[in-house]
């Protein structure tokens, strides 16, 4: 109880002051509608509310896509589905079982146990902007950090010179350096390839194609445990289900 009202009262301030900045930014473009806000339950509230317990709001993005995920097994007559949320710094997974969704009473917030109910949702670090690194033992590994979106992947071309995820992707050809987002931006592929060599090619002595196959090989292995840790290790048979991912990189 004492952790849950801690993090609660921390929050309150933050959201408050940009709730009030939101809330008005809209206003003056128009919007008349009240704004509301999903929770970690997937319902929605008003900013009055959401202000006085914003511990509520916490994973409420997640949250917006399990509920998403089950009106499209409903619409599409798929009881089982495995929910993947893959955006640029965390992969969050949960199950839609007998087109039904499970929930919990309690959190873990920071290696904090809360008491705030929530969707089941199990979150690892592994996005599109994932960060590729060497350990002591010059051993390959990605995530946790994140390049995030500022100064995000390499290939974007804003500062960031630490190879990432979607680097890989694009030096493998897996994505299209000249129609990312529909061609609204443009990636740069000799960047993505730079960082890959000086920061993980290179130093291991390796092939820059298989060093950025590498990448993809160790995140996906990750993505998958998640979702063995999701369906496996919770009695759930992964071949019932059918896969629904989302997010910026899903």
């Amino acid at each position: 109880r004492t952790a849950t009202t801690v993090i609660n009262a921390s929050l309150g301030p933050l959201l408050k002051s940009h709730l009030g900045t939101l809330s008005h930014e809209l206003a003056e473009r128009g919007l008349t509608v009240p704004l509301l806000l999903m929770q970690a339950t997937g319902g929605v509230v008003p900013t009055d509310d959401a202000v006085l317990k914003p511990i509520n709001l916490v994973n409420s993005g997640p949250a917006g896509g399990v509920i998403a995920g089950k009106y499209l097994s409903t619409l599409l007559g798929i009881p089982n589905c495995i929910c993947v949320d893959m955006g640029g710094t965390s992969l969050d997974v949960s199950l839609i079982t007998q087109g039904q969704y499970s929930a919990s009473l309690t959190a873990r917030i920071s290696d904090n146990n809360v008491m705030v109910p929530m969707l089941d949702i199990y979150c690892i670090g592994a996005g599109g902007g994932s960060i590729a690194w060497l350990d002591g033992g010059r051993r390959l590994k990605v995530g946790p950090q994140s390049a995030g979106s500022t100064p995000g992947p390499a290939c974007y071309g804003r500062g960031g010179n630490e190879p990432t995820v979607t680097d890989a992707d694009v030096v493998l050809g897996r994505i299209d350096p000249n129609f990312f987002l529909g061609g609204e931006i443009l990636l740069d592929k000799d960047r993505a390839a730079q960082a890959i060599e000086n920061k993980i090619a290179g130093p291991l002595g390796l092939d820059l194609l298989f060093a950025a196959e590498g990448i993809c090989r160790i995140v996906d292995a990750n993505m998958a445990d998640a979702v063995r840790t999701m369906t496996l290790r919770k009695g759930y048979d992964p071949r019932d289900y059918a896969l629904i991912a989302f997010g910026g990189a899903g």
